[in-house]
């Protein structure tokens, strides 16, 4: 009975020392976004997406959601803000009118060419300055984490959460919740179905 206290109190621990290092990896990034407000005009989830569409797009929002680990609500919320900014424009497909691709606008290219990191400088030279099974190590341990947190749907809450051989990816957020706080934990997926 003392040994499962133990293990219990040693369980609890080790959680609070998990929600403690994600609230500092988030209000981290929170941070680094609102420094980018202020310097550049532009959010680091505006970033991103501007980032991402730049590279593969032009991108439906559904594409992009994929893409960035985001709920397709949370996209278009920022993309209104984009597109009101003058830095995306809505494309309607000539082959299937209920479908619109978004691209940047030229005004966004050139925003793009001297755009800072969407992650922090300090960030990016210490993880750069890593060894390379290091990077790993944190990348896999990350991936991890962002799918043992994926919310489980409502119809399969009575069901057994995924496993170990898991391989869903990084969690989506509603668009209640801050823009910020899964676009930069997440793996950015390239193997989105450009048909989608």
């Amino acid at each position: 009975m003392e040994t499962d206290k133990k293990t219990t109190d040693a369980e609890l621990a080790r959680r609070r020392e998990v929600l403690r290092a994600l609230r500092q990896i988030i209000q981290a990034v929170d941070l680094h976004s609102r420094q980018l407000l202020r310097q550049h005009g532009i959010t680091g989830p505006q970033l991103v997406i501007l980032q991402e569409v730049a590279a593969f797009g032009p991108l439906t929002v559904s594409q992009l959601a994929k893409a960035t680990s985001l709920s397709q609500g949370t996209v278009t919320n920022i993309l209104m803000r984009l597109e009101k900014g003058e830095l995306v424009t809505r494309t309607r497909s000539r082959e299937d009118k209920r479908r619109v691709y978004i691209d940047v606008a030229d005004k966004c290219r050139d925003m793009l060419a001297t755009a800072p990191s969407p992650l922090h400088e300090t960030f990016v030279e210490q993880f750069g300055g890593l060894e390379e099974w290091e990077q790993e190590m944190i990348l896999s341990a990350l991936k991890r984490l962002a799918a043992i947190m994926e919310p489980v749907p409502e119809s399969a809450a009575g069901k057994k959460r995924p496993g170990r051989n898991s391989r869903k990816r990084g969690a989506g957020l509603t668009a209640d919740e801050p823009e910020s706080a899964g676009i930069l934990l997440s793996p950015i997926d390239r193997s989105t179905d450009p048909s989608e």
